[in-house]
């Protein structure tokens, strides 16, 4: 069994062309904020380069292998720190993580998105990378979906949230799909949606049909 970091963060996947899911955040909270989306994720090797305790949190620095960046720390369990050493070889399941401002207009209809940064951060660590793989198979899957509401950004973008068996949703669409459904004359469950991913992180691929 893998050993978990203790605080992963969860972080939502990417949609389509752009990171989009993230908005379905906003429909919660109106007041402008940065916002995270993982773009990408993958299962690499890494070195343990220090560890450190602090605030009775235990890090592990680690540097990746086969990625150009810097090493990056990562929280992790008490039992996994005791037994890490600096030069010991673990598996890492890594994201990269884009941060985006975002703003609603005043009726709430509306989104405005700022880029603001890219990041790699390690969102679990394993004691091999032959056990980061077991853990976090690829997998493909589709579900049906409801249309909870339509959206239209700031910048001329359109976007559809979506109810997937209580997750929220957000897809971009085109100007010509967003016009043809509403929530009141979508039936529930009309809509099917793809996701592809890597364990628990999963992101949209395609909106199936109609």
């Amino acid at each position: 069994m893998s050993l978990q970091p203790g605080k992963k963060k969860m972080l939502i996947g990417v949609l389509i062309v752009l990171a989009v899911i993230l908005i379905s955040t906003i429909v919660i909270f109106p007041s402008a904020k940065d916002v995270y989306s993982t773009t990408e994720v993958k299962i690499m090797e890494a070195t343990i380069v220090t560890k450190e305790l602090s605030n009775n949190i235990y890090y592990l620095q680690v540097n990746v292998l086969g990625i150009a960046i810097l090493p990056l720390w990562v929280d992790t369990t008490q039992e996994f720190y005791q037994q890490a050493s600096p030069g010991q070889t673990v598996g890492v399941l890594l994201g990269a993580v884009d941060t985006y401002n975002v703003k609603k207009s005043l009726d709430k209809r509306q989104l405005s998105l700022k880029y603001g940064a890219a990041n790699w951060e390690v969102l679990s660590l394993y004691p091999s990378l032959a056990d980061a793989q077991k853990e976090n198979p690829p997998k493909t899957f589709t579900t049906t979906a409801s249309l909870k509401q339509r959206v239209k950004s700031l910048d001329g973008r359109y976007f559809f949230l979506f109810d997937a068996g209580g997750k929220k949703v957000m897809a971009e669409v085109s100007s010509e799909y967003y016009q043809l459904y509403t929530p009141k004359t979508a039936p529930i469950d009309s809509f099917e949606l793809e996701f592809a991913g890597i364990g628990d992180f999963n992101h949209l691929v395609r909106i199936v049909k109609p």
